[in-house]
């Protein structure tokens, strides 16, 4: 596993642009919260994922939000375990300090996930977007 795209397919995956880009904010945004939460002693930086938001996100209408979410929330509907094994060891290239995701949003860590894989259940259940 590795920090470089062109090595890391699910890096690669969850690091390109969707059709909408609000529905990316929506993606990123969730992705760092799980990222942030799963991955061993990386720590979720509020305050730069809030201030995304804020950005992207608050403009929106009720109706464009809730399409965003679906969209985003789409892009995330087969995440497993291996995915979150790839993208905690890619965590610098998606939200390190340069991070072409959310900069700054999550601290490093040790690059793993916190938890070992459980062979009769790989999939992770994702918190539904609520913008906040």
């Amino acid at each position: 596993m590795t920090n470089d795209p062109s090595t890391n397919y699910f890096l690669k995956k969850y690091s390109i642009t969707l059709d909408d880009p609000a529905a990316t904010a929506v993606r990123n945004i969730m992705l760092a919260r799980v990222i942030g939460a799963e991955c061993q002693w990386s720590k979720l930086n509020k305050a730069k994922v809030k201030a995304y938001r804020d950005r992207v996100i608050e403009p929106l209408t009720p109706e464009q939000l809730k399409a965003a979410a679906f969209q985003g929330g789409s892009a995330l509907r087969s995440f497993n375990y291996q995915d979150l094994a790839h993208l905690c060891a890619g965590i610098d290239y998606q939200f390190g300090p340069k991070g072409v995701l959310i900069a700054g949003a999550i601290s490093t860590g040790k690059g793993e996930p916190k938890y070992p894989s459980d062979p009769r259940n790989s999939y992770f259940r994702l918190p539904d977007f609520t913008g906040n």
